[in-house]
């Protein structure tokens, strides 16, 4: 309460500081007539009176200062005269005014705009009970010395879950997706399986019934699911009482025991349901070198350090190796937090962004330093006077900072309009390669950042230039015009070159994502991506045998094969770019002689004939498949160039066999199954553009599947057609469900836009920081079109009188030209050796070219080069215009 009051009576005070100020104007008055008077009963005349009089009381405005100084409200007062004095000024000048204000809106707008992106994704804790304490675990087994990862093996999870004592919850899920029927039409939704551990150490409560018990990852118990609060009121309307309601997943029923939160977005935010870990128990591999793709998920104890519970784990993982050799061996984990898990694609371009951000701040607080440095010692004279008049150099420099504050906080004002716009249009955008974008805001924590961005701009480009300005040695010089010019020149080309030297650093980052992304785009896909459709399907395996599902997908292909404007059709398992294949280690035929020898890892996928010739995919020898390779005929494979280089350098492979496949228990005992290679094809990228391909390639007919393929897997239907392929979906869907109505098509969309998904985040990291590179090349270059044009009005004189002398206007010319050239090299200087050491900071967002990239660092400086010389010839043609006779007649 009492410091509530004291506020109060501050407010208060402020308010009634004009009648104070008046009050006190009316005292000093007084006295100083008194002492007049005095003075003239002495003998003195009136103005010799008055002189005393003043000289008495030590002059009116120090006095004045003195007595305002010893006021409860000295600083506030003074403050906000200060901001009135200082809209004053800035209104007078409007020009400076409008160009000052809109620079610091684009420099804390792009600052503001970025670090909201950051604070959410990067800096907001996840929307969980104990986030930091979250960690996600995976296998990883060494082949030929790479460390590749897998999934967690379920006899590994349970023997792991028994042993450990660092984790307060250790869950595993997996992605699960499942068909939706008895609703209107039958729905693919994107699901999760998941164990009771894993809800228990989100520590997330739902909005409806509750999470799975323990009972529930049992075998014997009901099949239970959980709905997200999206599917829950798109689907069942938000329904109350949906708890307990019999739902068909799969053909299958399971009865909904909980609804979650909308921000609960584990482990993805396209999740729709979850289900229980009980009801695929039985279909868990009893083989611990059989990885279903679970992944876990553990809350360490609060008393437990995360290093601890890695070591821990390491040490199980090291114990199950000791005691099955024969399928451990070699096996350890991979952790990490869940937190860096969710963005570590991403960190590193946003952090990029910032720090592009930041520089562009600074410019833009050199220009302002700049500008306000040349506009201060207009005032010079202005300052004498005030200075004169009794007011301190610390009022003086008080007075000049409320002006830059002013600027400061209405750029900021403006900066955050435009980061709310910027913010809106991201949102609305949608992009993938961003997480948790629907929550990207402006709120009390951007806030904050943008008032602390905003003094401290204030401070940087107004302290220093105030300081000169209300320096002793100014005051001195107010009156030699030349010389107080030469004590700025000592100042601006400092600036000048800090100027050039950030634009350099952007310059070169923009230039090096632009020639990645030009890369990426010039990256070899081994297929053609023009006038392909995909569309996903999903056979149950409690519908359909594996005979019926590879009757299903030949009587499909062969109604779609009729369908019009259709070239060419097939079916995978795998997609390009989406990935879905299998992984496993291949041998070729013989078998190696070491029994630990793992052999090089392969991803494989079953495929139709067609495949190959739909998603354009060369065939270089031998030939594709055909029906007659069905399980009743010997078991053939494709495969790609890096298979042949690596097992057949040089030689013919048709005809040679390879393995993927062992029914036998264990390495020593592996039991292949041969598979004659019958062609060979391009390789193709089947996750990114970026990782090179470590793996082999192999294709098997889907006649032929796998023999653990009885688990029946999704597969894509691809469809190249003569024109736009998006009018084949409703005819497709006719198709399918005329074979099956139970059946959704789901996953439609094309592969230019499977493409732009994987170009996404380096189009937008490019196009940020090219968009953050122009406007320092463009902040730079006004920073030396006003430095050298202030230089060429300040050395009127000079110019005059050397042409008077007999200089050239050529000579002219090369004097200024010269000036500009030499500030822009050293500015390059500085920042080459500055974007050497920054760009290692992005190195790892480069494809295709190097941090050091020799094209880079001499094209950027030309760049820069010719711009400053662009913006110096302006100034330099305006100083030869001057008229020597002129300037003799004004001296």
């Amino acid at each position: 309460m009492r410091r509530l009051r004291g506020l109060l009576l501050r407010l208060v005070g402020v308010l009634g500081m004009r009648r104070r100020e008046s009050e006190m104007a009316e005292e000093l008055e007084s006295h100083l007539e008194m002492h007049i008077q005095d003075n003239m009963r002495s003998g003195m005349d009136a103005a010799e009176a008055r002189r005393q009089a003043i000289i008495k009381l030590g002059g009116v405005t120090q006095t004045r200062e003195h007595y305002r100084d010893q006021d409860r409200l000295p600083v506030i007062e003074s403050f906000f005269q200060d901001l009135r004095h200082g809209a004053r000024v800035l209104l007078k000048k409007p020009g400076f005014t409008a160009l000052a204000v809109l620079t610091l809106a684009l420099g804390i707008g792009a600052n503001t705009a970025i670090f909201s992106v950051v604070n959410t994704v990067l800096l907001r804790p996840l929307p969980y009970s104990h986030p930091d304490r979250l960690l996600l675990a995976n296998e990883a087994a060494k082949r030929l010395d790479q460390l590749e990862p897998m999934s967690v093996a379920w006899q590994n999870y349970l023997d792991w879950k028994r042993q450990e004592q660092s984790f307060a919850y250790l869950g595993v899920f997996r992605f699960q997706n499942v068909t939706l029927t008895g609703t209107e039409q039958p729905e693919r939704l994107n699901g999760v399986l998941a164990s009771s551990d894993v809800f228990n150490a989100l520590g997330v409560r739902p909005i409806l019934g509750r999470t799975f018990t323990a009972a529930e990852d049992e075998a014997s118990a009901p099949s239970a699911a959980i709905l997200s609060e999206r599917l829950w009121r798109n689907t069942f309307s938000a329904s109350p009482d949906i708890i307990n309601r019999t739902i068909t997943l799969d053909g299958m029923s399971y009865t909904v025991v909980g609804v979650m939160p909308a921000d609960m977005r584990f482990p993805s935010p396209l999740t729709d349901i979850w289900v229980s870990l009980g009801s695929y128990v039985n279909g868990m591999p009893s083989s611990r070198d059989n990885h279903p793709g679970l992944t876990a998920l553990g809350l360490v104890k609060t008393n437990v350090l995360l290093q601890t519970a890695r070591a821990e784990t390491e040490t199980v993982y090291q114990r199950l190796a000791q005691q099955f050799p024969d399928t451990n061996s070699g096996v350890s984990t991979r952790i990490t937090t869940l937190s860096d898990s969710l963005v570590s694609n991403i960190r590193s371009s946003l952090l990029a962004l910032q720090g592009a951000v930041v520089f562009v701040l600074l410019i833009a607080c050199v220009n302002l330093a700049n500008m306000t440095l040349a506009r201060g010692e207009g005032r010079l004279r202005e300052l004498a006077v005030r200075s004169a008049l009794g007011a301190s150099r610390g009022r003086l420099v008080r007075q000049l900072l409320a002006e830059s504050l002013l600027l400061a906080f209405t750029g900021a004002l403006l900066g955050a309009a435009l980061a709310w716009t910027a913010l809106k249009l991201l949102v609305a955008s949608q992009l993938s390669s961003i997480p948790q974008i629907d929550l990207i805001r402006i709120d009390h924590t951007v806030l904050g950042f943008t008032f602390l961005v905003s003094i401290f701009v204030a401070v940087l480009f107004g302290l220093s230039p105030a300081l000169r300005i209300t320096s002793p040695k100014a005051q001195v010089l107010v009156k030699q015009a030349s010389s107080a010019m030469s004590a700025r020149t000592r100042v601006t080309p400092i600036l000048v070159v800090a100027e050039v030297g950030l634009a350099m650093v952007l310059l070169v980052g923009a230039t090096l994502m632009i020639r990645t992304f030009s890369s990426l785009t010039h990256v070899s896909l081994g297929f053609q991506p023009e006038h392909v459709i995909t569309m996903r399907l999903s056979l149950p395996a409690r519908n359909y045998s594996t005979r019926q599902w590879v009757t299903f997908y030949r009587d499909l292909l062969s109604r779609v094969q009729t369908l019009p404007g259709v070239k060419s059709e097939g079916v995978s398992s795998v997609t390009p770019l989406v990935g879905g294949s299998g992984e496993s280690g291949i041998f070729r035929e013989p078998l190696p002689t070491a029994p630990s020898d793992p052999g090089p890892g392969c991803t494989f996928g079953a495929v139709s004939g067609g495949y190959f010739q739909a998603m354009g995919i060369q065939l270089i020898r031998g030939r594709t498949f055909q029906e007659h390779d069905s399980s009743d005929s010997t078991p053939v494979a494709i495969v790609d160039e890096a298979t042949v280089r690596a097992f057949w350098p040089g030689e013919n492979p048709l005809g040679r066999r390879v393995a993927f496949e062992f029914r036998g228990q264990s390495i020593k005992d592996p039991q292949p199954i041969w598979r004659e290679v019958v062609g060979v094809v391009r390789t193709v990228r089947h996750y990114d553009l970026t990782s090179p391909n470590a793996r082999l390639q192999i294709y098997v007919p889907y006649g032929q599947p796998p023999f653990w393929f009885s688990t029946l897997p999704a597969m894509t239907l691809m469809v190249r057609s003569e024109a736009s392929p998006q009018g084949l979906v409703n005819a497709v869907r006719h198709e399918v469900a005329s074979l099956d109505p139970s059946l959704p098509l789901f996953g439609v969309s094309t592969m230019t836009e499977y493409m732009e998904a994987v170009l996404e985040q380096p189009r937008v990291s490019m196009t940020l920081m090219a968009g953050f590179g122009g406007l320092a090349l463009v902040m730079a270059v006004i920073g030396i079109y006003g430095v050298l044009s202030y230089s060429v009005s300040q050395r009127t004189r000079e110019i005059g009188i050397r042409m008077a002398l007999g200089s050239s206007r050529g000579h002219i010319l090369e004097i200024i030209m010269k000036q500009g050239v030499i500030l822009t090299l050293a500015g390059i200087a500085v920042g080459t050796i500055s974007a050497l050491a920054s760009t290692r900071l992005i190195r790892g967002l480069l494809f295709g070219v190097s941090s050091t990239d020799a094209a880079t660092y001499l094209s950027v400086p030309v760049v820069l080069l010719a711009a400053a010389l662009a913006a110096t010839f302006i100034p330099a043609h305006r100083a030869t215009k001057v008229d020597p006779m002129n300037v003799l007649r004004q001296e």
